[in-house]
């Protein structure tokens, strides 16, 4: 379970890194989901400019269902019917890698960890695992194509009036202001990297293999994509350091912006589900 069933009547939720990047099979799975750990991460409603702005639900765990060797692909378990609601076989044929072709094509996963962001209102971070080179590719960023438009929900008041929002997943996306596309990207600790503008150590790239996919349509990325970033360091980084990316002016204004307007609530009083578990 994700917990995201706890935060509505109908509500989906997206595990990014093992949870995306893993192939499903229903018979031959080898990882077993957990559960996720859950905190505000340090971000109060009423007390925080960016309460709101980040899932509680977090740290989603896998475990090994039985010995693995090194090479070895792993699958999980997709759930009922995922295979037949797309016209797909529900079963792969398992493939042993040879590790030396791994060391020279595969990308490293474990270069950032996760952790509380050392930058106020950011709540959580992505950090160094080790001493990384300037120049190094820290993490793979393979994206899915999504519409603008998908993320729009409509809410009703309790006074009947009907509001436009926005699901939290948008937070996360790339995008462009003169296009409907977004890019959601889900490898491990990419969505923790938050922005600085003048302490940024990374950036992103396009994989080379990503070129033929550029003059796609958004319906022909959704069916069939190799869309793909690789995060790169700018700079030397120090295992322990934060992780920062510069998202741009367009989001640095509107963030300050936003940080302006924002003011303290202390009438808006919640105490989470986790708060009161805990003192149950």
């Amino acid at each position: 379970e994700t917990g995201g069933h706890y935060e509505g009547l109908r509500s989906i939720s997206l595990v990014p890194g093992t949870g995306m990047l893993v192939n499903g099979d229903s018979k031959q799975h080898n990882l077993l989901p957990r559960f996720p750990s859950v905190d505000n991460g340090g971000l109060k409603r009423g007390f925080s400019a960016g309460a709101g702005a980040i899932t509680h639900h977090h740290n989603f765990t896998w475990m090994v269902e039985h010995d693995l060797e090194a090479g070895d692909e792993v699958f999980v378990d997709y759930g009922p019917g995922w295979f037949q609601e797309r016209g797909f076989a529900d079963t792969s044929t398992p493939k042993k890698w040879d590790v030396d072709f791994l060391r020279q094509h595969g990308y490293c996963l474990d270069n950032v960890v996760p952790g509380a962001s050392l930058l106020e209102g950011a709540g959580r971070g992505a950090f160094a695992s080790r001493d990384i080179h300037a120049g190094t590719i820290i993490a793979p960023v393979p994206v899915i194509a999504l519409s603008k438009g998908s993320l729009e929900t409509m809410k009703e008041r309790t006074d009947g009036t009907v509001v436009k929002s926005e699901q939290l997943l948008k937070n996360y996306c790339y995008g462009h202001p003169d296009s409907d596309l977004l890019l959601y990207p889900y490898s491990h600790g990419i969505n923790l990297v938050n922005h600085h503008s003048t302490k940024s150590n990374v950036k992103l790239r396009w994989w080379n293999d990503s070129s033929p996919y550029f003059n796609r349509t958004l319906l022909e990325l959704q069916q069939s994509s190799r869309l793909m970033f690789e995060l790169v360091a700018t700079n030397p980084i120090k295992k322990g350091d934060e992780i920062y990316m510069d998202y741009g002016d367009e989001w640095d204004n509107a963030w300050q912006n936003h940080m302006e307007s924002w003011r303290p609530d202390p009438n808006n009083f919640h105490v989470s589900a986790e708060t009161m578990n805990n003192n149950d």
